[in-house]
């Protein structure tokens, strides 16, 4: 019996930890563009999502820090992390990993 009631107790906590994790989107809106593209996320995803490229400006208007990568897949070792609020100007953006 206190088995059982252990398991139950168990599933229980599980259940609400799962409820308690916070959304995986970012809120707000992430702007890339240079002068050859423009991309607008809305309430991005967490991930790693594509860039437009050379000389691009990021307009992190999220609730979330970004990281920007030169490479297309986010996989290089060289970023430039983008916090809430903040703009930068004439980065090489081929990616950009959400992190919230």
């Amino acid at each position: 019996m206190k088995l059982k009631f252990a398991t139950g107790a168990l599933v229980a906590t599980g259940v609400l930890l799962l409820a308690a994790n916070p959304a995986a989107a970012a809120t707000g809106k992430l702007e890339l563009h240079n002068a050859d593209f423009a991309i607008l996320y809305t309430d991005p995803p967490k991930g790693c999502h594509g860039g437009p490229g050379e000389g691009t400006t990021v307009s992190n208007r999220t609730d979330s820090r970004v990281l920007l990568f030169p490479d297309e897949r986010c996989l290089s070792r060289v970023y430039w992390p983008v916090e809430p609020g903040e703009v930068v100007r004439d980065r090489n953006v081929g990616s950009v990993q959400v992190l919230h």
